[in-house]
């Protein structure tokens, strides 16, 4: 799989260009906080004394030329929405293919993932709305039916993921003829 940074980082140097600063060196770089995505970048603090603005005003330039990836899941629907500039489509969109086709996640990403979701599920434990709305589903469907299992799954079901079970469970549910695509465009 190529560098994902590679259509990231080209999107940022055009907004930089067109900001008045072409030799600005765009360096992404994973953030301490999982909340801020999973890349982040410096570049407004490096840029704020040359372009006479504040880091603040150089970020959100740059965030709204930027590209914005959001990705949900529900019962019954696994979608990424991704927003980018339509200079930027062709290479954001092959990048979503092969994210999407080749999946690489790394050892040290699932087991973050998996403590994530750890303690996502203590949250749901304390949560009379959660634990109502699952015991509505299990009765609803029965305990066996996928919309009758508790969504995130359960303490014991995600000690047991790997990356080699997330893989085959990739290879299994995100074939062609179980996917469909939607395009949208706003020029």
């Amino acid at each position: 799989m190529s560098d994902p940074r590679i259509p990231i980082a080209d999107a940022v140097q055009r907004a930089l260009i067109e900001m008045g600063a072409p030799d600005a060196e765009v360096r992404l770089e994973r953030p301490r906080d999982r909340t801020h995505g999973d890349w982040a970048t410096s570049v407004a603090l490096t840029l704020a004394k040359p372009l006479k603005r504040p880091p603040r005003q150089i970020a959100e330039e740059l965030d709204d030329r930027g590209v914005a990836l959001n990705i949900s899941v529900s019962r019954h629907l696994f979608s990424i929405v991704c927003t980018c500039l339509a200079a930027d489509f062709e290479a954001i969109l092959g990048l979503l293919a092969e994210i999407v086709t080749v999946p690489s996640p790394e050892e040290s990403e699932v087991e973050l993932r998996k403590s994530e979701v750890a303690t996502l599920l203590r949250q749901d434990a304390d949560s009379p709305a959660v634990r109502a709305m699952e015991a509505l589903m299990s009765s609803l469907y029965g305990a066996t039916h996928p919309y009758g299992r508790p969504i995130k799954g359960d303490a014991a079901s995600v000690e047991h993921l790997t990356r080699d079970r997330l893989l085959r469970l990739h290879a299994k549910d995100f074939s062609p003829e179980r996917t469909s695509q939607i395009g949208r465009a706003h020029v």
